[in-house]
């Protein structure tokens, strides 16, 4: 674990100089369970008057919230880290107990609800494509890049956003809720009855423009 902790440590570069006003350790630093010239308390080599304290299992300094083999100081960021840990991208969750980007978002019940991608640097949700979606909190999934809450959600098959709403497949109007799909309704826009449609991919797709499910074909926006 020791070993996982110091491979995760590694984006923090080589005794990387931390933030102004933050001294960092002097050329005579205490060695590990030492006591601190200025503090007097027990401290390593990363010793923060006031922001650290020796861990004697861990022998190491560590920070608040650290957790013996699982956390370990990082002197660049100033706080207790994960494995995997990039500096001024990541901090580690004691939640789900592991590195999560800066948009790491928790439900109501209390449950982490992302994690982190290294490709994108941020938190997303499990149907996440790179590149192509990202996580919504209001609406707690992921979602295109043309989303609009409660509007549209995003097609698990195609990745495009989808009208929550049935439509007419002659002028495309909104006519009710997407469980009367395949029913025949009264359309108010053509005043005839037609069948009641809802996404089809590769064939209509939710335009944010216009607030509705259009023909992908041949849609000018």
């Amino acid at each position: 674990m020791l070993l996982l902790l110091a491979v995760g440590l590694a984006g923090c570069g080589r005794a990387p100089e931390p933030p102004s006003g933050n001294a960092a350790p002097a050329a005579n630093a205490p060695r590990a369970g030492d006591s601190c010239p200025q503090c007097h308390a027990r401290a390593g080599p990363e010793h923060r008057c006031g922001r650290t304290f020796y861990c004697v299992r861990c022998n190491r300094d560590a920070a608040q919230g650290h957790e013996c083999l699982v956390t370990a100081f990082c002197p660049r960021c100033l706080q207790e880290v994960g494995p995997g840990h990039l500096c001024g991208t990541t901090r580690f969750c004691p939640r789900c107990r592991r590195e999560v980007g800066g948009n790491h978002f928790t439900g109501v019940a209390g449950k982490c609800l992302t994690t982190f991608c290294p490709t994108c640097r941020v938190d997303t949700g499990p149907e996440h494509q790179c590149n192509r979606t990202h996580f919504c909190p209001r609406c707690e999934h992921e979602v295109p890049s043309n989303h609009l809450c409660d509007l549209a959600i995003t097609c698990e098959s195609c990745g495009r956003a989808a009208g929550r709403k049935a439509f007419c497949p002659t002028c495309f109007a909104e006519i009710g809720d997407a469980s009367i799909a395949g029913s025949t309704v009264e359309c108010p826009g053509c005043e005839v009855p037609v069948p009641a449609m809802v996404h089809q991919c590769g064939r209509t797709e939710y335009c944010p423009k216009c607030r509705r499910e259009v023909a992908t074909a041949v849609h000018g926006h």
